[in-house]
């Protein structure tokens, strides 16, 4: 469902700025409110895109532009509404969209890291935790046991500096290729091992496929490379810096290496071709 929103939102920015007009942009609000139900990266991602459509713009469409844009973040936010309401009625805090970066920065920034969501012995992260401390976090409602993991989570970064740099190094590469999960633990590994092995057979050439193709976008694309980086940090960088247990987590990102290795595929194919 996510990587649906996300392309789909991607899309309706595009097709915005293609024509700036009030349904346009009352259809950006709308699939952008809907998709941050889904995803609430996309609050970013989506601002992060905008921006160099916005500065390409003359100066005389850009009032225009933002008077149209701030009725789409209006449109958006009112779509959101609801949840967040529910969320103070349930919390008793205010939670835009979701709870669990809290958590999943904990798992990834404790005593115990190691990137992924188990220790090295294959023990479930949460299971590091003594028992008193369980029994606390577990008298407080949801929103509340996150809110302190997090604060514990960033108080172990600023301690251990150079580990969360080297741990944030290991989880960009779990998150690019896999994390070694089934090399150490059984639980919620339903494939064999061998299927895990192939994604690697698969990710590599991608990866170096794209990477060809970011150099060539790069002399021949800038603007819309700009915006694919752009994706690329937005949706892995909340990973990078917290946990990198699923690849899942990368879903919303491979259209834009598919579409980078496609460059480089279409290059490659031009040089056959005139040869």
């Amino acid at each position: 469902m996510t990587p649906f929103w996300v392309a789909l939102v991607c899309y309706v920015v595009v097709f915005f700025f293609a024509r700036p007009t009030g349904r346009r942009a009352a259809l950006l609000g709308a699939v952008w409110g809907m998709g941050l139900l889904a995803e609430p990266i996309l609050l970013a991602a989506v601002l992060g895109v905008v921006l160099p459509y916005w500065l390409r713009q003359a100066p005389p469409e850009r009032q225009r532009s933002v008077l149209l844009l701030a009725g789409a973040l209006l449109l958006a936010a009112l779509i959101v509404l609801p949840w967040t309401v529910r969320n103070y009625l349930v919390f008793h805090r205010f939670v835009p969209l979701k709870t669990s970066f809290g958590l999943n920065l904990w798992m990834g920034n404790n005593p115990s890291p190691t990137g992924f969501l188990y220790t090295m012995a294959g023990e479930p992260m949460p299971h590091t935790l003594p028992p008193e401390r369980v029994a606390y976090l577990a008298s407080l409602n949801e929103a509340e046991r996150y809110a302190v993991l997090q604060r514990e989570a960033w108080q172990w970064v600023i301690a251990h500096p150079d580990r969360f740099l080297e741990l944030t190094i290991k989880r960009i590469g779990y998150l690019w290729l896999i994390s070694p999960t089934f090399q150490i633990t059984a639980e919620n590994i339903v494939e064999p091992s061998y299927f895990y092995l192939l994604r690697y057979a698969i990710q590599i050439p991608l990866l170096i496929l794209a990477l060809i193709g970011l150099i060539i976008a790069y002399r021949h694309y800038r603007a819309a490379l700009l915006i694919c980086l752009w994706w690329l940090v937005a949706f892995t960088m909340p990973y990078a810096i917290s946990v990198a247990g699923n690849t899942r987590y990368r879903l919303p990102v491979e259209p834009v290496l598919v579409m980078l290795a496609a460059v480089a595929c279409a290059a490659a194919l031009s040089r056959w071709r005139s040869t």
